[in-house]
């Protein structure tokens, strides 16, 4: 009985570590507007379109895919546009957040 829940605890960290693994080879971008998380806004990787944000205005790109002076923008509909330079500093990071600022609408007054 001794053995069996030993081997549990030893295969239970070798999953953990794996996934600690698997999810240090992303670069994640969050995508923000002041406090608010921008579910599905547009990601880019040097111009072209990368993937889209989750409800949680997150989306993970490979660092595989990532190279130094790369440009990573943000878009969302009623903001302006935001983007970080992939640097030697943002490659020791996991993660890196645009901030997207709001488009203000003026109104005519009658």
């Amino acid at each position: 009985m001794k053995i069996l829940i030993t081997k549990a605890f030893i295969l239970s960290l070798v999953a953990l570590g794996w996934t600690v693994a698997l999810q240090a080879q992303n670069f994640q971008v969050q995508a923000v507007s002041g406090e608010k998380k921008l579910s599905y806004a547009y990601i880019y990787l040097n111009g072209r379109v990368c993937g889209i944000a989750d409800q949680d205005g997150a989306f993970n790109i490979p660092h595989s895919k990532l190279h130094i002076g790369d440009t990573i923008p943000a878009s969302y509909v009623g903001a302006r546009p935001a983007f970080a330079v992939y640097t030697k500093e943002l490659a020791g990071e996991s993660e890196c957040t645009l901030e997207c600022s709001p488009i203000r609408r003026w109104t005519r007054s009658k």
